[in-house]
């Protein structure tokens, strides 16, 4: 479950990551195309960052009930927490 909701994020990561490292191989593009493509690079990089803090939210789904988990950020806690119910979804 925690490998399922992790993936989202971990793609834009990726994404980002790779419209970072983009960003070196600038100076070969055309003068005239230059700022097109560092404003499109720009664009991708913050999209996918804000991309993946959003699905790391612990939105609940349609069956949600109390106690349950939603997403990643519940899945990784240790089982010391009271009231939280880690062993199944």
């Amino acid at each position: 479950m925690v490998l399922v909701a992790l993936a989202g994020p971990a793609t834009n990561i990726a994404l980002a990551l790779f419209a970072a490292a983009a960003f070196h191989l600038l100076p070969l593009v055309p003068a005239s195309a230059a700022q097109w493509v560092a404003d499109n690079l720009k664009n991708a990089l913050v999209i996918n960052v804000v991309l993946a803090v959003f699905n790391m939210l612990p939105i609940p789904s349609a069956g949600w009930r109390p106690g349950s988990r939603s997403g990643c950020c519940q899945g990784g806690l240790p089982s010391r927490f009271p009231g939280w119910n880690l062993t199944g979804c």
